[in-house]
């Protein structure tokens, strides 16, 4: 369970994230995905003070995906099963 400093830490993360320079969709380009990666990876290094074990767990919270502020539940969920079956299409597609 993580504790106070990693809330804050994840917290953090998410916002930077949900920074329009910092967000990433499906259509982009491998490369954008790859660039988001590494953002994701120095920021939560920077918000350790370096310890890699701390922001790789710092680094998991944060992308996993959670309910957005004003989104209703039933929009998150909705929001997920979209997501899951254009990954699905994806997958199905590259076989």
């Amino acid at each position: 369970m993580p504790n106070d400093q990693t809330n804050e830490q994840v917290q953090a993360l998410r916002e930077y994230l949900r920074q329009p320079e910092n967000r990433v969709t499906a259509q982009d380009p491998i490369s954008r995905h790859q660039e988001a990666m590494q953002g994701i990876w120095e920021r939560a290094l920077t918000l350790t003070n370096g310890d890699a074990y701390q922001a790789l767990i710092v680094a998991r919270e944060a992308v996993r995906s959670t309910q957005q502020p004003g989104e209703s539940r039933e929009q998150y969920l909705r929001r997920l099963i979209e997501q899951t079956k254009e990954i699905s299409l994806r997958r199905y597609r590259n076989l």
